[in-house]
């Protein structure tokens, strides 16, 4: 596993945007409203469709990247900083999540 490799569905996007969203085109009838939440909803389809079926066990080579990378490269690149001090965290929560 690189520092660039592609992981667009690492974590947990934010919700709150999508909440928003639907919130405002629930009072608001417009193309515009229209527009924003198919792109709010198109940005959301992994999670809203998957959830947690998209986590899966920590591999070898994840374990190992985390002790070797002080970040993640995403294709963007973006830099998605590895704290330390949570990556132990990191690998029990991924076994709880996948039981």
């Amino acid at each position: 596993m690189s520092g660039s490799k592609e992981v667009q569905h690492l974590w947990w996007p934010k919700f709150e945007l999508l909440y928003e969203g639907l919130r405002e085109y629930s009072v608001s009838a417009s193309s515009e409203a229209d527009k924003n939440v198919s792109r709010l909803l198109q940005e959301s389809h992994f999670w809203l469709q998957r959830g947690l079926q998209g986590f899966q066990p920590a591999a070898e080579a994840a374990r190992s990247f985390l002790d070797k990378e002080s970040h993640i490269t995403l294709a963007s690149g973006k830099k998605f900083p590895i704290r330390a001090e949570l990556r132990a965290a990191a690998i029990i929560l991924s076994s709880y999540l996948v039981q």
